[in-house]
């Protein structure tokens, strides 16, 4: 006795699981790079007018070096090309820290959050 069985519609299936899912990441890549662009911008503001830590604008330099990138697909940086970024970051020995990437980042994760899971509900 030989019993088959036959389902159909699998090959659609795994297309359309593919579809969504692909679809999926990119409203999650939008979604990060939005929240990389504002968190640059909440960043620089602060850096500026002294917002998350003291002012750190004394030529300009170091404000004028944030930047932000996406290397890579659900990836986007923000970074400072200056030198001495993270001793202002930090602090040293004779300099106490102004912590704006850091504190920033603090102040706004629950707008991040929004930015990252409105796309996902999308």
């Amino acid at each position: 006795m030989v019993i088959k069985v036959s389902i159909k519609g699998i090959e659609e299936t795994k297309k359309i699981i593919q579809e969504k899912g692909r679809a999926t990441v990119e409203k999650l890549n939008v979604g990060i790079q939005q929240a990389t662009i504002f968190l640059d911008g909440e960043i620089k503001t602060s850096i500026a007018r002294g917002i998350n830590a003291p002012v750190a604008v004394d030529t300009g330099r170091f404000l004028n070096s944030v930047g932000y990138d996406f290397p890579q697909l659900l990836q986007g940086i923000i970074m400072a090309n200056v030198d001495y970024a993270g001793f202002i970051e930090y602090g040293t020995s004779k300099m106490a820290s102004r912590p704006h990437f850091r504190n920033t980042l603090i102040v706004n994760s629950e707008k991040i959050k929004q930015f990252v899971g409105g796309k996902i509900k999308e």
